[in-house]
């Protein structure tokens, strides 16, 4: 089966402030199910990372896991997460399918907007218009 493309669209800044991006709103989806979540736009994670509640909502279980990560949380702090690839995931306009996402410990109680998701785009930060644009990657 063919990979899925990216649907490029923006998404709006909540909050900027100290070295945090907020996006409102996160749509994931898994099997049918839908679950929302506000997250910290974070460069620095390989992954998507959501809250436990996120993951009951979208009715993960262990058998839909497709592997585990040890990760370097918060103050050098390492966790395993259990890795999952979920079938869609918007924010905003912008919509990635088969996103790999950890389900760990919220910070904030915000989910990580990572890479997984990110990196399927070329994205920019527009602070002075409040918003983050995720446009089709181009080959090179």
């Amino acid at each position: 089966m063919m990979a899925r493309s990216p649907i490029p669209g923006e998404a709006h800044i909540a909050r900027a402030a100290r070295n945090l991006i907020v996006i409102q709103n996160i749509e994931l989806g898994f099997r049918g199910k839908t679950a929302r979540a506000d997250a910290l736009l974070d460069t620095g994670a390989t992954y998507c990372v959501i809250p436990d509640f996120v993951a009951e909502q979208l009715d993960l279980r262990e058998s839909d896991k497709v592997g585990t990560e040890v990760v370097q949380a918060i103050l050098g702090r390492r966790s395993t997460m259990d890795r999952h690839r979920i079938d869609r995931m918007r924010a905003g306009t912008a919509q990635a399918h088969d996103v790999d996402i950890l389900v760990g410990e919220a910070v904030l109680g915000l989910m990580l907007l990572g890479m997984s998701f990110i990196g399927k785009f070329t994205t920019t930060l527009d602070l002075d218009e409040k918003r983050v644009l995720f446009r089709p990657r181009t080959p090179h």
